[in-house]
């Protein structure tokens, strides 16, 4: 059961979805972007899940795309360290845009239950790829 993602126009929110290959990606709605129907109705556990993939330790390179301040945390790159692809949206909506790329994908099944209970099904026929630099929302409906 999801809950109203229309609260959530104009603020910032977060989410993982799996493609049809089964790889993680990391969304950030930018507070313009698209916002499937979500599995669990409490937004403190897709946080919390969100917090559990950066707890553990880096499992791989990541191959970043935006140039981010030295004084500014780059959740990109760490995400990405971990297995995950990185997409953000605009203020103003539009595709998600590719901004960080694992260099091994690690596959949802990778993740402790719990933290999978927070993915997002996307389509069976979307593929997470670093040749395709975005996605747009008709591909993830």
């Amino acid at each position: 059961m999801g809950f109203d993602t229309s609260i959530y126009s104009g603020l910032e929110f977060d989410w993982i979805g799996i493609d049809g290959a089964e790889q993680v990606a990391l969304f950030s709605s930018g507070g313009g972007g698209f916002i499937p129907d979500l599995p669990s109705v409490d937004v403190r556990t897709h946080e919390a899940a969100i917090a559990a993939i950066l707890a553990k330790a880096p499992s791989t390179g990541a191959r970043i795309f935006p140039v981010i301040p030295p004084q500014c945390t780059n959740t990109w790159r760490l995400v990405a360290e971990r297995g995950l692809y990185a997409y953000d949206c605009s203020p103003n909506g539009g595709p998600y845009e590719l901004e960080a790329v694992p260099l091994v994908a690690r596959l949802a099944r990778a993740f402790p239950v719990a933290v999978r209970r927070t993915f997002v099904r996307l389509p069976s026929a979307l593929r997470f790829d670093a040749s395709s630099t975005s996605i747009a929302l008709a591909a993830l409906r």
